[in-house]
């Protein structure tokens, strides 16, 4: 099964409010407590420690309900006084006032949320601010209960604790965390043999590209280089003219890219082949740039070829699955008559490849 372990685990900041403060140190806010409950869960999870994980987080919850709680006490007990009323509904006006009463646990609540949102974020409004206190998730918590539960086999319980951090993602302190979850929960789905949900699942991180599609419609970028392709353009010119820069979702691409091509839905795996293939290309051009200042992008098996030369980048080409994606490009481009584009793909992945199954497959459909 293939577990994701985020290095960013371990920095999972929730930024709350602690009934805990004599053993904090003042510059970290209000919420080590759960926070480091959670940390060592992480930390125990990714020592395959699932147990000792399972524990720490439950408690990690606990004490985030009591953080809460008593951050939603001590926001409405300030706001109730009547030193408050001249400052109205205005948060930064609020804040301030607050700030002369000497109020120190309100303003640091107040405070520690505005290090991730603004005063627009909450329209301006205390009243809004208090209602995003009082209605606070914690779906860090419930993103790791998703992941152990999926390695227990509770896939039920998984997708419970994946949906829950997915729908109550805003209250998430790194917001990128919510693409995390949702490759974990297509992964469940892949696993669960639940092809629907894995799709909307996919799509849903594709959509991190807009050089993919906006409301179901393929980008301009894209339609360009179909239509290159269509023309006849050879493989190496393709590579020079297009690029593509986002490469969190390459492996995305890939994974779409193989279901589409398991269903012989050509027409999808070959848009998300291409891009798969530009992206690849892209970011590993990028990198031998970076390091050789003699070297320039020429042709398809060259740039392939400088892959290998570098340990880091073919390691990184292997664990992103690039031969096998490239020969995919070559078989979908066949299949839809792209003979010529197809030829090119597979005489690069059958003289390069040093995987030598896909570079077996390629040399037979040469």
């Amino acid at each position: 099964m293939k577990k994701h372990i985020f290095a960013c685990c371990a920095c999972f900041i929730c930024v709350g409010v602690s009934l805990y403060a004599q053993y904090l140190d003042p510059d970290r806010g209000f919420d080590d407590a759960s926070w480091y409950s959670l940390e060592q869960a992480y930390d125990a999870f990714n020592d395959r420690d699932f147990g000792t994980a399972f524990r720490l987080v439950e408690n990690a919850k606990e004490q985030w309900k009591e953080e809460k709680d008593w951050a939603v006490s001590t926001i409405d007990y300030a706001l109730a006084q009547p030193g408050l009323l001249k400052a109205g509904d205005d948060m930064e006006s609020v804040l301030n006032v607050l700030r002369e009463r000497n109020n120190v646990d309100a303003v640091r609540i107040i405070e520690s949320k505005l290090i991730r949102f603004s005063f627009q974020d909450f329209n301006y409004s205390i009243t809004n601010f208090s209602a995003y206190i009082k209605n606070m998730a914690y779906p860090e918590a419930d993103f790791l209960l998703g992941k152990l539960y999926m390695i227990e086999g509770e896939y039920a319980l998984s997708e419970e604790f994946y949906s829950s951090a997915y729908k109550n993602r805003k209250y998430l302190d790194i917001p990128d965390i919510q693409f995390d979850i949702l490759a974990d929960m297509a992964d469940l789905y892949r696993l669960t043999g639940d092809n629907e949900r894995y799709e909307s699942a996919l799509l849903l991180l594709a959509s991190r590209d807009d050089r993919y599609k906006t409301d179901g419609v393929s980008s301009g970028f894209l339609k360009a280089v179909d239509s290159a392709v269509r023309r006849g353009m050879n493989a190496d010119k393709l590579f020079l003219l297009y690029r593509n820069d986002n490469y969190h979702t390459l492996y995305v691409w890939f994974q779409l890219t193989a279901y589409y091509d398991s269903f012989d839905l050509n027409e999808k795996a070959f848009e998300t082949a291409l891009l798969f293939c530009l992206t690849a290309l892209s970011r590993a051009d990028n990198i031998i740039k970076s390091r050789n200042m003699d070297y320039t992008y020429t042709t398809v098996i060259d740039l392939l070829h400088k892959i290998q030369t570098y340990p880091d980048i073919n390691e990184w080409a292997e664990k992103n699955k690039l031969w096998e994606g490239f020969y995919l490009l070559g078989k979908i481009s066949k299949k839809l008559g792209h003979t010529a584009f197809a030829s090119d793909i597979f005489k690069a992945v059958s003289q390069e490849s040093p995987q030598r199954m896909w570079k077996v497959l390629a040399q037979k459909e040469l």
